[in-house]
């Protein structure tokens, strides 16, 4: 039986698209998704690498496919030297987004019926939306336009980006494609802002065993500080495939269709992000290959929201050039005038019940003008100890030279 007072590390496989049970769904292509290994391999390091990012935090949620996603609109617009470091990070190229987007276009179906508050429907609905929103002042290069628009299914807006329409734009955007998980945009309005690029991400999931609303109840949970705290959870009776090696426990929980979500449970005292990539992957795969059995489960009932800026994990993962302002890697945006990264933030949303999952990432980056330099005002403050050199010009001879170094005395 899985003990519910140690750390739970809760990692939904939005990267993992796994195949369907159901007769009457038709899945995405298995050839644009599931065989594509680096794309795979890359959603997993990226993913480790945003949960160690900030270990402050008590909980860290993050969206793989979300911040590929985003990261692969970015690549449009950059230097050969900046594409080639976000192509590395996200493992794929334009033409596999895109068959990745495509691929996934049929699980859409519905999607503005989702309802965080309401039912959800058997079949499983997984949204992606892609959005550029250009500043009045950009005058943006036709290709980077037309590539958004062809391998990422990119709506390309203007509008004045340092305006209050602007937010409520940005806003609006994100709060609709999130089913209003996610109310607002994070990006920052800003007189240099260029342009933004949105990525969001929907998914809607019913249990294939769907918990019993009568058997939920409060629990003890131990912290990772160590509390003891009080929380509701979910219990029942579910058909899970489940493991235990090295001291950890996991179990997979099939969703109706196609989806499951995996829970990882470590030895007391460890942390649940000391896997790495290739160890948390080589774990879902045996559990996913492991014959499921009826065991008696209890996870907390969830809703975690987390805001995370991703500029450190970005770097982390890779990408660097992106932040190099010397370089102009934005030189397919824009001919007219130098770009720079300035903001890059990701939100996300998981609300686990006993129905199901919903959950909702928007990935944003925020490209902004680089302005002129500013000189500075003129200044000379002696404040400290200086050297003064009297000289003859004519001659070019010191005819004193001085160290101050106390000048009260």
């Amino acid at each position: 039986m899985i003990t519910p007072k140690r750390l739970i590390s809760i990692l939904l496989p939005l990267c993992l698209m796994l195949s369907a049970c159901r007769p009457d769904f038709e899945p995405a292509p298995p050839s644009t998704i599931s065989h594509n290994l680096s794309m795979i391999n890359s959603s997993y390091r990226l993913g480790h690498t945003l949960l160690n990012a900030d270990t402050e935090h008590p909980n860290q949620l993050n969206s793989p496919i979300s911040l590929m996603l985003g990261l692969g609109m970015l690549a449009e617009g950059t230097s050969d030297e900046a594409r080639q470091e976000i192509e590395a990070a996200i493992g794929c190229s334009s033409e596999e987004i895109s068959a990745l987007i495509q691929g996934l276009r049929p699980l859409e179906k519905n999607w503005e019926s989702v309802d965080p508050g309401g039912e959800l429907d058997p079949l499983p609905v997984l949204h992606i939306a892609n959005r550029i929103v250009l500043d009045d002042e950009l005058k943006a290069r036709r290709n980077f336009r037309d590539d958004l628009a062809r391998y990422h299914d990119a709506n390309i807006e203007q509008t004045d980006l340092s305006s209050a329409e602007a937010t409520k734009m940005l806003d609006a955007w994100v709060k609709k494609h999130t089913a209003g998980l996610i109310e607002k945009s994070a990006i920052e309005p800003k007189e240099d802002l260029a342009l933004v690029l949105q990525n969001t991400l929907l998914m809607a999931a019913m249990w294939q065993e769907p918990f019993k609303a009568s058997d939920t109840e409060e629990g003890e949970f131990t912290t990772a500080g160590g509390q003891a705290i009080q929380v509701p959870f979910l219990r029942g009776d579910q058909t899970v495939s489940s493991i235990s090696s090295n001291g950890w426990q996991a179990i997979r929980m099939p969703y109706m269709v196609r989806f499951a979500a995996n829970f990882l449970l470590p030895p007391e005292g460890t942390d649940p992000r000391s896997l790495t990539p290739e160890e948390l992957r080589q774990m879902l795969i045996e559990l996913r290959s492991t014959k499921e059995d009826t065991v008696q489960v209890a996870i907390p009932k969830l809703d975690l929201k987390v805001k995370m800026d991703l500029q450190e994990g970005l770097k982390a993962a890779g990408i660097n050039k992106v932040f190099d302002a010397q370089t102009d890697p934005f030189s397919r945006i824009t001919e007219e005038t130098p770009l720079k990264l300035g903001q890059a933030i990701q939100q996300t949303r998981l609300l686990v019940d006993e129905q199901g999952t919903i959950a909702a990432a928007a990935t944003e980056v925020g490209v902004e003008f680089i302005a002129a330099p500013v000189p500075p005002e003129a200044s000379f403050i002696a404040d400290r100890p200086f050297l003064m050199v009297i000289n003859d010009d004519d001659l070019d001879m010191p005819f004193f030279m001085i160290s101050v170094g106390d000048p009260s005395q």
